[in-house]
This record gives structure tokens, C-alpha cells and sequence, in this order.
């Protein structure tokens, strides 16, 4: 596997390295990921690769070609699949990203791998669960009833009467 490494990308750029297939590095700029990862630090970025809760990943971003960020999990909204993402310095998670915009995992940072303990995954997973107890209240809020057996459920119909 050869190292390539990138600074500066632009989408056209990142979509032309993804289908030539292998990792790649990228120079991470900002400090949102600290200190597990600093901004000059070299990120190399796994496309396609199986994301998990706490991973971190690479995403393309609006105001960004590409950001890192930790991946949440996955949300069906509306008629798509999205990714839900969050730096490690903000209190809030990141904008709904497309699920097809997601870029790779980042497996190595400066040459080492980059591990995930327990204690990230499962604050991911909480962020994750907060989003979609959020979602569900909102839903519910506008009056719709659960899919599938939930609207059958006598509970239900007591909750709603």
C-alpha cells in the first residue's frame, strides 16, 4: 500500500481518490478532535470502510471539502439514510451529513493506529440515542402514530385517547 498524502483537498479531488481505491493521508487543520487528534497531524483515511459508534470518520462537509469527526451512527430521515458525526470539542453534534457523503474512517493518525476505547463508543451511542429519542418526540408531537405494531399496541391506544 503506498501513502499518499493531501493537503488542501477540493470534493473533485477527494471522489478521484476514492475511486482509485486504497488509503490515503490527509494534514488535518483545526482542533476540534483534540487531543486525540491536532490540527498538522496526518490522518490516513480507510474509504469504504465498516464504521462503528465512536469511530472517527471523514465526511464531506458544505464549508469544508472533508472533515473528521466522531461517527455517531446512522438515521433514516425523510426519504434518505444520513450520517450523524460530532467533534469532541462541541457540546452539540454536527449537521445531518447524506450517508453517501461519507468519505472513509480514519484508522491511523501520524503513522499510528488510531484506536476507539469503550468509553467513546459508548458516548457516541448516547449521542445517538439522544438524536433519535428527539427525533421520535418530534414525530410524535405531530400527531403520527408509530410504523407497524406499536400503533396496534393497546398501550398506545390508551396514550393516545
Amino acid at each position: 500500500m503506498s501513502e499518499r498524502q493531501h493537503t488542501g483537498l477540493e470534493q473533485a479531488e477527494i471522489l478521484s481518490l476514492l475511486s482509485e481505491g486504497g488509503e490515503f493521508c490527509v494534514r488535518v487543520r483545526g482542533d476540534c478532535m483534540s487531543p486525540g487528534i491536532r490540527s498538522g497531524d496526518r490522518a490516513r483515511i480507510r474509504p469504504h470502510a465498516k464504521c462503528r459508534p465512536g469511530d472517527v470518520v471523514a465526511v464531506a462537509a458544505q464549508d469544508d471539502p472533508w472533515v473528521c469527526h466522531r461517527f455517531l451512527g446512522y438515521a433514516r430521515y425523510g426519504a434518505g439514510r444520513w450520517v450523524l458525526t460530532k467533534a469532541d470539542s462541541n457540546s452539540q453534534r454536527d449537521r445531518l451529513v447524506p450517508a453517501d457523503q461519507l468519505i472513509g474512517k480514519v484508522v491511523g493518525v501520524n503513522g499510528q493506529p488510531l484506536r476507539t476505547g469503550l468509553p467513546a463508543r459508548l458516548r457516541a451511542m448516547a449521542h445517538w440515542l439522544q438524536f433519535m429519542f428527539r427525533l421520535a418526540w418530534q414525530w410524535l408531537g405531530e400527531g403520527r402514530r408509530p410504523p407497524g405494531d406499536a400503533a396496534r399496541d393497546p398501550a398506545w391506544r390508551r396514550s393516545e385517547q
